[in-house]
């Protein structure tokens, strides 16, 4: 009996320092790797600033927004007005050719910067808003590739979904700018305060 205790007793002490060195472990572990994380974001913050301010200006309407004084006006596209078969047909072309455009450049300026924004700090709602556009801009083309066989079809104009679809990819290149300049914002301050 006395030794059947004997062994439960040092199960336990086993147990409660491998428990002990555990919590330890785990405790130094993460306190650790935020303060290196916060080190690491502090030593490239102005790397990151630059970058920010990147992908803003990039992706700004360049005829309407004034970058020098942080007017930020999103690039938007508009939906053609033409009512004759023909010019409704150069309108959906010069429509679809404007979407790849913003296709390319979209990805070219997210090709520069999006290693570099991914392993420094949190600017997944950046990465997220920039992959609803690319996917609304699939969207558009597509509804405008539609719209030009209904056309073809039946000579029929209607371009509500159309509409439609340009107003959301609208939506979605005003909610990546807002989301940059949030997160430049933040970055800002966080660069003041530190």
């Amino acid at each position: 009996m006395d030794r059947y205790l004997h062994r439960i007793l040092a199960r336990n002490r086993d147990s409660v320092r491998t428990c002990r060195w555990f919590s330890h472990f785990l405790l130094t572990t993460v306190f650790i790797g935020r303060f290196h994380q916060r080190s690491v974001e502090k030593r490239w913050a102005p790397v990151t600033h630059m970058a920010l301010t990147s992908l803003l200006h990039q992706l700004a309407d360049k005829k309407h927004s004034d970058l020098s004084r942080e007017d930020i006006v999103p690039r938007a596209f508009t939906v053609p007005t033409s009512t004759d078969a023909h010019a409704i047909h150069q309108d959906l072309e010069k429509l679809r050719n404007s979407v790849l455009k913003e296709q390319n450049h979209l990805t070219t300026v997210l090709g520069t910067w999006s290693e570099f924004l991914t392993s420094n700090s949190d600017n997944s709602d950046i990465l997220r808003s920039s992959a609803e556009l690319g996917l609304q801009l699939e969207q558009v083309r597509d509804k405008a590739l539609e719209v030009e066989q209904r056309i073809k079809a039946s000579a029929q104009v209607d371009l509500t979904d159309l509409a439609h679809e340009i107003e959301i990819c609208n939506q979605h290149h005003a909610t990546l700018i807002s989301a940059i300049q949030v997160r430049l914002q933040s970055h800002t301050a966080e660069l003041r305060a530190g």
